[in-house]
Parts: C-alpha cells; structure tokens; sequence
C-alpha cells in the first residue's frame, strides 16, 4: 500500500431489517402512547380543578376573620372570640361584685358606674356574636336546602332530557333549541340557564308535547320539572339575602368587640396598678401574674 493512499473504513451496515425496524416503530408508538395517555389524564385533571374552583365561587361563604391583633394584651394569648368574651366577663363582672377590687380601681377612676358602661359593652358584644353566630348558620341551611332541591331537580330534568333525547334524535332543531347534545352543565349559572330553556322551549311547542306525551311525559310533568328548577333558583336567591345579613352581623359584631377590646385593654393596665400589691384579686379577673 503507498504512503497517503485513503483507506476506507468498514461500512456500517444500513438499518433497513425489518425486525430492527418494526422495534424501532413500535418503540415510538409506545412513546407516543404513553405519552397521549399523560396528556390526557393532565387535561382531565385540569378541567377537574377548573370545576372544583368554579363549585367553590358558587358555594362559598363569606365569613370574615376578625383581626384579633387587640387581644394580645389578654395574658399575652391570641384568642378565639368566645374566648375573648368569656376573659372579658371575669374582668368586668367579677369587678363589680367584688368590694375590694372596686375600691381599687375607683382610686383610679373606675366608678361602678365606669364599670357598668363596660359591662353594657360587654352585653352588646355578646348579643351580636350570637346574631353572627345565628345568621352565617342560616347561610349554611341555606346552602343545603339548595343543594338539596338542585339534586331533586337535576335527577328530574334528567330523566326527561334521555327521554327527549329518543324523541328527537332525528330532529336537529329540536336537539339546538333544547340543547340536547353536549354535557349537563355543572356551574349552578349554567344549569340554571340549560334547565330553564330546555323547559320552556319544549313546552313552547305543542307538537313537541305531544311527542314527549308518548313516552308518559305529561305536560304536568314537565310543569313540575320547571317549578324544580325555578325552587333552586329561589334559593339561589335566599343564599345571596342571607349573605348579605351574615356580612352585616360580622361587622356589627367586629366594631364591637374593637369597642370592648379597647376598653378592657385599658381598664387591664389600670387594674394591674390598682392591684398590684393584690395577685389575688388579679387572677379573680382572670390576668395572670407571674410568680
């Protein structure tokens, strides 16, 4: 062989065998599937949270938090609103029924009458808690008498929308017009709007009665599915009243307790001066005094 001649390297064979081939294909199938079957499961998992997060801005509940950031002074403890009423009777009562404590803190400008307007606050703030208490349950019984009557009323409309479905599956105006095709929507604005046309488009057209008549569906049948659905509707209605009472007793109940907050954090410091040389007496109002 002369020096510099090219020598040419072995030639790797071409993939052209079929077995090497069909693996080659069913490898990228598989790929393919596996990930088809992935996407898919995403895309159910998203439509899933989308519904879960369209259920929950139709059913939630407006019930705000009061800011708690004014009872810390109360043995340095966060607490709950029951809590904070029932710390606040011992200081307020327990004041006025003990002649020692009273003695104290009149030195320092706390009459009984001072005390009594603390216990008028005390009162009112425990009467709106209870209104608060009152009016978020009447929400929730709102809430699952909704619930409840939309399930009566979806079970019916139900059963009539697979009836007309037979009825008129060759008749596309009719499938348009009572929107017969696609899913039952689930948002509670949805169903109300299909529910409430598919009705009243059907009992528009006698023709259509009569036909839906073949199958024992009456027309006081169909009135009855209606009046279902318009309940929830009804309810609908309620819950949105009740809401807005429930948001009012919460910020009636809130001002309150700012109104009672402040006057037992004041009265605390002047009950801590007044009684300091009493531990006693402190903790019979329920302020907790380091050993």
């Amino acid at each position: 062989m002369n020096q510099g001649e090219h020598v040419p390297t072995k030639a790797k064979r071409p993939f052209t065998t079929a077995k090497q081939t069909l693996t080659a294909a069913k490898s990228t199938l598989t790929g393919f599937w596996t990930f088809s079957r992935r996407f898919v499961r995403f895309r159910y998992c998203l439509r899933q949270f989308a519904c879960c997060l369209k259920h929950f801005a139709n059913t939630i509940i407006f019930i705000p938090i009061i800011n708690f950031k004014s009872f810390f002074t109360m043995n340095r403890t966060k607490l709950s609103v029951a809590e904070f009423l029932h710390q606040c009777r011992l200081r307020v009562i327990n004041s006025l029924e003990d002649d020692a404590i009273q003695e104290a803190v009149e030195l320092l400008g706390y009459t009984p009458e001072r005390l009594e307007t603390g216990k008028v606050l005390l009162d009112e703030s425990t009467q709106l808690s209870d209104t608060f208490t009152r009016e978020h349950g009447e929400v929730e019984a709102a809430f699952a008498r909704r619930d409840a009557e939309r399930e009566k009323a979806n079970a019916t409309y139900r059963k009539h929308l697979t009836i007309a479905r037979i009825v008129f599956k060759k008749d596309r105006g009719a499938q348009t017009s009572l929107q017969l095709n696609g899913r039952v929507a689930t948002t509670l604005s949805g169903w109300l709007k299909q529910t409430k046309s598919f009705y009243n488009n059907l009992m528009g057209h006698e023709t259509w009665v009569a036909l839906m008549s073949d199958y024992n569906i009456t027309t006081e049948m169909l009135t009855q599915g209606l009046q279902e659905v318009l309940n929830v509707e009804n309810y609908a209605d309620v819950i949105m009243r009740e809401k807005g009472d429930a948001q009012n007793a919460t910020q009636e109940r809130d001002q309150k307790l700012e109104e009672l907050a402040e006057w037992i954090n004041d009265y605390e410091s002047v009950a801590r001066v007044a009684l300091a040389d009493n531990p006693q007496l402190l903790e019979k109002l329920g302020i907790v005094v380091k050993a």
